[in-house]
């Protein structure tokens, strides 16, 4: 297959040379644990399963630079499939069909082509679209014969004698994955990944979060995401580490988790963040005494929470920045962090300020990001086949953000976000931020609405700690917030919602407060 685009990539190691060094060097270690199910498998063991897989899926006619399809749940077994259609240089395609509607998933199928669709062994393969269905194997479970009638077609267990050598690993530029972004409510997006950008994007984390072989980490957000992707399962086969998976967050069994594993770097997110701070003291300092960092990605992170968290646990937080386009485009380092940024700018990777011009801000201006670099994705799939170039290109975001002389990058939103109050622009970001300053307050979102005099007004919709009300967080707004920004209304809600991946649904919130709005009339 051609390359798309042309990342170079120094130190660029195929994954059977990875596979089989952490196989010599460290056969008993424990490479990937299942959390939830106690389940792990040692790195000699993963060197014969992902061989032994990666045969079965080229029994089913797979190979280089084939599309598969990949549906199945988080956990040891969709991580096994997917190292062993990299074997073959196949290309993964990751997708959650669970959630996304029918015509998503059609559109998606179409515009991949799957040569085949592996499904894992829970999953509800009528969620396909039909013309796959014929073209679908199932995966059975690690450790386990158990098929519950079901046939299986991917056999874990299934350790062959077979020396016959495999085919030749991926290239730097072979693609590697085609990764959907959304789908929920428009046209699916289809971000195209070559094993460069991944290589890249990896030696990002291990340079970030000075991860070595030492390491234990821990991964609870879908490897559907390219987030997750580059931030654990590439790391891992980079230094060797122990990575340690969850299907999903628990707020109840994460400090055992921690524990029990030893973890010593998690991965975070604001959500999470909030979730350990609504119950500090359910949690016992000493489980997490392995634990020297904690990550925050996917949506900003206010301040308040990054101090409290800190206070309250003991750990240190590290704020990094990216997109599924771009990869990591800025990030605190381990041993140079500063609160409220998201650290300088990557390895590999400019980062300049524009405004709405594409004129350079000068420093403190605020104004848009904008990224170019050989760790971008190469592109785009689009409807016709054809793939939209991203790598060397110029690339703007919707992401505000603000850069210092040092370098010290500062988010302050995102551009459709902003509201505009009779010419005056107020970032939400900081309005939340103003407002979390408040013990009382778990969690809490600003957004626009309509105004007949301003145009625009603020108000918020907050989720309090204990009996706080909207009346004292009103209150506490005339006292602490400029009047023009302070929000001339507030909701109580239980929860904030979010997207699988953890935004904030702005567009939800507004839709709630349509609701109220008419309620009221």
């Amino acid at each position: 297959m051609a390359p798309v685009g042309g990342a170079a990539s120094d130190g660029y190691v195929p994954l059977a040379a990875l596979l089989e060094r952490w196989r010599r060097e460290t056969p008993d270690k424990r490479a990937l644990i299942d959390v939830e199910r106690r389940r792990a498998i040692t790195f000699a063991e993963l060197a014969a399963v992902v061989e032994s897989v990666a045969r079965q899926l080229g029994a089913y006619g797979v190979g280089r630079g084939d599309r598969v399809l990949l549906y199945a749940d988080d956990g040891l077994e969709k991580l096994l499939i997917w190292l062993g259609l990299w074997r073959l240089a196949a290309v993964v395609c990751p997708v959650d069909l669970s959630w996304q509607g029918s015509g998503a998933s059609g559109k998606i199928c179409e515009m991949v082509g799957p040569a085949l669709a592996v499904c894992g062994f829970d999953v509800d393969e009528t969620k396909l679209p039909v013309r796959m269905r014929d073209r679908m194997v199932r995966c059975g479970v690690w450790q386990s014969s158990d098929s519950d009638g079901r046939g299986i077609h991917i056999d874990f267990n299934a350790l062959d004698s077979n020396v016959e050598a495999l085919p030749e690993g991926a290239d730097e530029h072979d693609i590697a994955s085609i990764c959907s972004t959304s789908g929920t409510t428009g046209e699916p997006k289809l971000v195209v990944y070559d094993h460069a950008a991944y290589w890249l994007n990896g030696c990002v984390t291990v340079d970030c979060l000075g991860l070595t072989s030492d390491d234990c980490t821990l991964e609870y957000r879908s490897f559907d995401w390219y987030s997750a992707q580059i931030f654990s399962l590439v790391p891992f086969l980079q230094t060797g580490l122990t990575l340690c998976v969850s299907s999903r967050f628990s707020r109840t069994r994460f400090s055992e988790w921690i524990r029990d594993y030893r973890v010593s770097v998690s991965v975070g997110v604001p959500a999470v963040v909030n979730m350990l701070l609504s119950k500090p003291d359910d949690t016992d300092l000493a489980d997490l005494s392995s634990l020297r960092l904690v990550s925050s990605s996917t949506s900003p992170l206010s301040v308040h929470q990054w101090i409290r968290f800190e206070q309250a646990f003991g750990v240190r937080l590290l704020n990094m920045y990216g997109s599924s386009e771009a990869g990591w485009i800025c990030g605190n380092r381990s041993d140079d962090i500063r609160i409220g940024t998201v650290g300088h700018p990557a390895a590999g990777i400019d980062v300049m300020i524009v405004d709405d011009i594409g004129r350079e801000c000068p420093e403190g201006v605020e104004g848009r990001v904008m990224v170019k670099g050989g760790r971008l994705a190469p592109g785009l799939l689009l409807a016709d086949g054809r793939i939209k170039p991203l790598r060397g290109e110029l690339l703007v975001t919707n992401d505000l953000g603000v850069m210092d002389r040092a370098g010290w990058l500062r988010l302050s939103g995102r551009a459709d976000d902003m509201i505009m109050r009779g010419g005056i622009k107020i970032s939400p970001l900081e309005v939340e931020d103003m407002l979390l300053a408040h013990p009382e307050v778990l969690d809490v979102a600003v957004i626009g609405v309509p105004d007949d005099i301003y145009g625009q007004e603020p108000v918020c919709f907050f989720v309090p700690k204990g009996d706080f009300s909207g009346k004292e967080l009103l209150a506490y707004c005339e006292r602490n917030i400029a009047r023009e920004k302070a929000p001339k209304a507030v909701f109580e809600l239980n929860a904030l919602p979010r997207s699988t991946r953890g935004k904030l649904l702005r567009a939800t919130l507004y839709k709630r407060w349509l609701e109220l709005m008419h309620k009221y009339e």
